[in-house]
């Protein structure tokens, strides 16, 4: 008698849990009301900044501040030591991040001017953090903004000078008139202007497109270097000759020669200097329309 044996396969079922810990945030709007000042000085660090003139006597300022942290702890714990701080010192009106292991004030490594010193930044832990500012300005405000993540800068509506840096984003530039330091690492660069700037200016996007309108107007001379890009103009331009810079070398009285790496167009007659560069990117100068 033939038994037959059946083999029973016991098929062992794991059910696998996976816990997805959201990320605990809390936001807060700071609004401030101020006299003018005849310099603001935006510095942040994380978020966006934008910048608008008008005909008012006032600066006002609306900032939100958003904290985002692994537990409702972290979150807890950074909501007072993550501040927006405001001063003013003499003409100038200073709006900068107070933060743990960061410091802010007058230090070597911006010239002595107003900045970040970054020394134990990397034991922050536990929580990021980001001020997404709004100001309003008098339009002839001279303007220094700074941010480095997160967000874009724009400013528009202004008569004054500019000073605008950012690094992971871009800058936008819209109806100004004023002399211009712009730059971006990893962004574009889009400036129009209602006047013809009366001072140098110059402009730097490491990653990214330069894009520039003047009025009609417009009377300078362009100087421009990309490494991997190409300059376009609807302006008509007549190019300059090379420049050939000299000096002398650390042995002593030794000369050293130098072929300027920027090639040098001229609008109309010359004369203020405009210098626009970037590593990966095209540069664009045209008419405003």
């Amino acid at each position: 008698m033939n038994k037959a044996l059946k083999l029973g396969v016991s098929v062992l079922l794991i059910v696998c849990e996976v816990v997805v810990v959201q990320a605990q945030k809390a936001t807060e709007t700071i609004k401030k009301t101020m006299p003018k000042a005849q310099v603001l000085l935006i510095d942040n660090i994380n978020g966006t900044v934008e910048v608008k003139g008008g005909k008012g006597d006032k600066i006002g300022l609306t900032a939100t501040k958003t904290i985002v942290g692994n537990t409702q702890n972290d979150v807890n714990n950074a909501k007072d030591k993550i501040d927006l701080v405001i001063f003013r010192e003499n003409d100038t009106l200073v709006a900068h991040i107070k933060a743990p292991n960061l410091t802010y004030g007058r230090n070597r490594n911006n010239q002595r001017g107003f900045g970040y010193e970054w020394d134990d930044w990397n034991k922050q832990k536990g929580y990021d953090f980001k001020f997404d500012i709004q100001v309003n300005v008098p339009e002839n405000t001279h303007l220094i903004v700074r941010t480095i993540n997160q967000g874009d800068i724009r400013v528009t509506n202004t008569k004054a000078s500019l000073k605008v840096t950012n690094v992971n984003g871009s800058v936008y530039l819209e109806n100004i008139a004023g002399a211009t330091r712009a730059r971006t690492i990893n962004g574009q660069l889009k400036a129009n202007y209602t006047k013809v700037p009366d001072q140098n200016s110059s402009y730097y996007a490491l990653n990214g497109n330069i894009r520039v309108k003047y009025p009609k107007s417009l009377s300078a001379d362009l100087r421009f270097k990309s490494f991997n890009g190409d300059f376009y103009t609807d302006y008509e331009v007549k190019q300059l000759p090379t420049k050939v810079v000299s000096k002398t070398a650390s042995e002593g009285r030794t000369k050293v020669y130098k072929v300027d790496e920027f090639t040098s167009v001229r609008v109309r007659k010359g004369g203020k200097v405009f210098k626009f560069e970037t590593l990966n990117g095209n540069i664009y100068v045209n008419r405003n329309k």
